[in-house]
């Protein structure tokens, strides 16, 4: 997860399936009902105002263009040149517009691209906040059909955006659940915790206004019902090592007399300063206390030195061929979407890109990694050191 990502899920909670590899069974049985109504509510708007884009496709261009968070995010450089080897695959170039984080930029930048007069073949658009996307996604949807990634689509933004493409946080926690889960059955087969003990647990989060945060908590929390966590504490951190780290060296002197038995970070990148704070507070993260993680990138040396006991791999180049296949799907049937939610299958080979119409939503696929699997871990023909930065 990036500074500037946002969900999808946390206003439209996902399908959950029996077939649906992703999840584990324990809680497939608690959710199903209740969020695939919640899903399907939530997505019948954009569902069908889709076909209202099919008249702004222009057949006759082969380039897509992307409004996009700079690439000094490490996320961004994965998935820019992902994302153009994916477009020349299929016959198409991409050109990418950068701006730094900052609304005001990428407000201009858009300007400018519509009094250019140009007309491509889609835009693929990561707004800087969702409520500026509105208007911006209002007048991209003019040009070409908008595939929206990143951030989640407003209702107000549903009749201009054809398409949205990301991944589902409320599964991103659910997961991080169920590895927290499984760590506390290790520690009480290695006698470091008593059986019948819940396990002292502290959540480090994405800040409190951040949506993808509030999912990955819900996820966590629902994963985990049936058998919760005693919660010492869920502080709102950030998304970085130095906001982990600041956060994590205030809090453990005043928990560590509790006992810590688990951490849960929302992201490896706030992992490697929660792990650091964690060491120089005596405690050995995989021995004293085990630390489980949401979004796995950043936290490449913490996975193979078993710092981490369990990530989950939410990959930039994946992200990249999904957003740059729907908009070539969307192309290629005049900017029409069809009803409903693809979740795209964890397979180890990459499948082909299908020649129907995209789904107006889709989900990318999302693995578990640990310290036992990750030399072997493959998907999409992409290994663990090309999976995640």
């Amino acid at each position: 997860m990036n500074p500037a990502q946002d969900s999808y899920g946390p206003n439209r909670p996902h399908p959950l399936t029996e077939s649906d590899p992703l999840m584990r069974p324990t809680f497939l049985r608690r959710t199903r009902g209740a969020l695939l109504a919640a899903f399907v509510a939530g997505t019948m708007m954009l569902s069908a105002c889709s076909s209202s884009s099919g008249s702004n496709s222009n057949p006759d261009s082969k380039e897509i263009v992307a409004f996009m968070p700079s690439s000094a995010n490490s996320y961004f450089v994965r998935y820019f040149d992902q994302a153009k080897a994916e477009a020349a695959d299929h016959g198409y170039k991409i050109k990418i517009i950068e701006n730094d984080f900052d609304q005001a930029e990428q407000d201009q930048q858009i300007q400018q691209f519509i009094a250019s007069g140009e007309r491509p073949a889609a835009v693929i658009f990561w707004p800087s906040t969702s409520e500026a996307a509105v208007n911006n996604a209002r007048q991209l949807s003019r040009l070409a059909p908008v595939v929206q990634v990143g951030l989640q689509v407003l209702p107000e933004a549903e009749d201009y955006v054809a398409a949205f493409e990301g991944q589902d946080d409320v599964t991103v926690g659910e997961m991080a659940g169920g590895l927290a889960l499984e760590a506390r059955e290790e520690a009480i087969k290695q006698g470091n915790l008593d059986e019948g003990e819940p396990g002292n647990l502290i959540e480090f989060s994405f800040p409190e206004n951040y949506s993808a945060g509030a999912a990955r908590s819900s996820g966590f929390a629902e994963a985990t019902k049936e058998a919760p966590f005693k919660v010492l504490r869920k502080e709102y951190a950030g998304f970085d090592a130095t906001a982990g780290f600041e956060s994590a060296n205030s809090l453990i002197p005043r928990f560590k007399d509790d006992g810590i038995d688990v951490v849960y970070v929302h992201n490896a990148e706030m992992a490697v300063g929660v792990v650091r704070a964690l060491e120089q507070n005596g405690l050995k993260p995989g021995k004293d206390v085990t630390v489980v993680v949401g979004d796995a990138n950043g936290g490449k040396a913490l996975i193979s030195k078993g710092k981490i006991f369990g990530a989950v791999v939410q990959s930039p180049s994946i992200d990249a061929i999904l957003a740059v296949r729907t908009a070539v799907r969307l192309h290629k049937h005049d900017g029409e979407s069809s009803e409903g939610v693809e979740r795209v299958e964890p397979t180890p080979e990459l499948p082909e890109m299908p020649d129907a119409e995209p789904k107006s939503i889709t989900l990318m696929p999302l693995l578990e990694v640990t310290p036992d699997n990750y030399e072997s871990l493959k998907l999409w023909d992409l290994g663990f050191k090309d999976l995640i930065t």
